[in-house]
């Protein structure tokens, strides 16, 4: 199993390898287009802006490499910006286009929750532990290799995904009493808003059924 991290120069990843090292995978960290598309499990990590995380993969020419590894139908998981950059658009620092491979948006909470017509969330960013219920209707076994991981991880996020379509919201999480995406699911491509590698038992047991499905 040859488990690759995408190392584009955003963020400390270390607290993601050891996770993924503590659950018994070799990780390789690279920022070698060949060798991201010669993977057999692609992680993509993010975490700051949107257009930032975007112009550093553009900058390492990995925006083309993630989208001809995920061509060839091989397992994906994005987390936190990670997750918004699967999208095709986030409006974040004026905007910027994603990898689309996800067809949606990526909008602040704020807007998110006025487009709801509900009343926006008094304290952003969203940073607490908060509950994940998976879609069952999704289809969650082209990624992970059991579906029973409802329960608590770790946010810390201030915009929201919005898939266009209902196939795509792999779960959702509920926070000032607002519903939203937390996973998202596109063939064996699947992004996660919350950090697995910092919510315990329960991540590392996401992560593994990533990686051995």
């Amino acid at each position: 199993m040859k488990l690759v991290i995408v190392d584009y120069g955003v963020g400390n990843i270390r607290s993601l390898t050891n996770a993924f090292e503590f659950i018994g995978c070799e990780v390789e960290l690279t920022r070698d287009p060949e060798r991201i598309i010669a993977a057999d499990r692609l992680v993509l990590p993010g975490v700051g802006s949107f257009p930032y995380c975007m112009q550093k993969l553009k900058e390492y020419s990995l925006d083309n490499a993630i989208k001809t590894y995920v061509s060839q139908g091989k397992p994906m998981l994005g987390i936190c910006v990670g997750m918004q950059m699967l999208f095709d658009f986030g409006e974040e620092h004026g905007g910027a286009k994603g990898l689309g491979i996800i067809p949606g948006r990526v909008i602040h909470f704020s807007r998110y929750a006025e487009e709801k017509q509900l009343p926006v969330p008094a304290r952003l960013p969203h940073i607490e532990w908060s509950a994940v219920s998976w879609n069952k209707n999704a289809d969650a076994d082209a990624v992970f290799a059991s579906t029973a991981l409802d329960g608590f991880y770790y946010f810390v996020h201030s915009f929201v995904c919005v898939p266009d379509k209902p196939e795509h919201l792999l779960a959702t999480t509920t926070y000032a009493g607002i519903d939203y995406c937390s996973m998202a699911i596109n063939g064996r491509v699947c992004g996660v808003q919350f950090h697995p590698e910092k919510s315990g038992a329960l991540g590392l047991s996401l992560l593994k059924s990533f990686v051995f499905n």
